[in-house]
């Protein structure tokens, strides 16, 4: 009898087994667009906290932390991440790079050059 083939996530069963390209690739869409929301999330629960401990230190409604946990990435505005980080009780790491500052090298221009002598 042959085996049945064992999957540890669901994206490798919708590859191996469902062979769906599309479905997987939607997969990945939702996954991306609900980035922050998730590692929030993921924070609270490392945390041990609850939904309700999350509410009251932020002075709202069990239900404002549910639809948020249940937002995508993109509705969701700065200061309501801000605020659910600092509910935690952790420091918002920056999520933004920023490039390092480019450095020009002098250039000589007219008005930097000494002025020439007239003879």
């Amino acid at each position: 009898m042959k085996k049945a083939p064992s999957y540890t996530t669901v994206e490798a069963f919708v590859s191996g087994a469902v062979g769906d390209a599309d479905l997987l690739a939607e997969m990945e869409r939702q996954r991306k667009a609900r980035e922050i929301v998730d590692s929030l999330v993921m924070a609270r629960v490392a945390l041990r906290l609850t939904q309700g401990d999350i509410a009251r230190r932020l002075g709202v409604s069990v239900s404002t932390i549910s639809r948020l946990e249940d937002s995508l990435d993109v509705d969701l505005k700065v200061g309501e991440i801000l605020d659910y980080v600092k509910a935690l009780g952790v420091e918002p790491a920056p999520m933004v790079h920023r490039p390092p500052r480019r450095t020009v090298s002098p250039r000589r221009t007219a008005r930097t050059e000494p002025a020439m002598a007239m003879a």
